[in-house]
């Protein structure tokens, strides 16, 4: 579980900086979804660190989980 959720957010992550890169939003939507995209990286990163993984639960996995998904359909709606 612990790598594949992770996985999973990056793959998700990825697909929406190429819906990003293929819009037709106006700029304004268009640069907060980046932001979005950017802030999600950052995200990733501090929870992927060795030492955070080593104190996430299933439960604190699953968490981050949904609420990247809800960031990034977040960032989809605005696309």
């Amino acid at each position: 579980m612990d790598e594949k959720i992770f996985i999973e957010i990056n793959r998700m992550k990825n697909s929406l900086y190429d819906r990003i890169s293929n819009s037709m939003s106006n700029e304004k939507n268009v640069a907060k979804s980046k932001k979005i995209h950017n802030e999600l990286e950052i995200m990733l990163s501090i929870w992927t660190d060795n030492e955070n993984m080593k104190t996430l639960s299933d439960k604190d996995k699953t968490d981050i989980f949904n609420t990247a998904k809800l960031i990034i359909k977040k960032a989809d709606d605005l696309l």
